[in-house]
């Protein structure tokens, strides 16, 4: 049986992403997030100076049905900063296969690869960038879940 789907690293970071991944997936949308027609606006406005019935019928239970999602499961890793700082430092890439290794956890054994390997630098590791990912993650993760 071939795999099927996708695993997603560092997305979505935001509520918004979410919305947007969902969309994309399932076709959901949000009410609150379409645009509201005149009919609407004015209908807020209006139970803003009354009940309108429906809140006060007596049929109204509150129960919906919920949509089904188009995510079949969601994984959330919670690893810290120091961890994410450590993995990111101390890698070599050797240049003939592009392999990329940590020399704390993984370095190679053999001397002729470990001559030519040379220092490796991710953009996407610098600490600010690191940094301000986690903090914007940490402040969104709540309403994302």
């Amino acid at each position: 049986m071939s795999p099927k789907g996708w695993i997603l690293v560092d997305f979505p970071r935001n509520l918004t992403q979410m919305k947007l991944l969902e969309s994309f997936l399932s076709g959901y949308e949000s009410k609150a997030d379409l645009p509201k027609n005149v009919a609407q606006e004015k209908y807020e406005v209006w139970t803003q100076v009354a009940t309108p019935p429906c809140l006060i019928d007596e049929k109204v239970t509150g129960e919906f049905s919920a949509e089904a999602s188009g995510l079949d499961g969601v994984l959330i890793l919670n690893t810290p900063d120091t961890e994410c700082k450590r993995r990111s430092e101390g890698r070599k890439i050797d240049p003939t296969t592009q392999i990329i290794y940590h020399m704390a956890t993984e370095a190679p054994e053999d001397a002729k690869l470990l001559d030519r390997l040379q220092d490796y630098t991710d953009p996407a590791c610098n600490p600010e960038r690191m940094q301000k990912i986690s903090t914007g993650f940490s402040q969104s993760i709540s309403s994302i879940k």
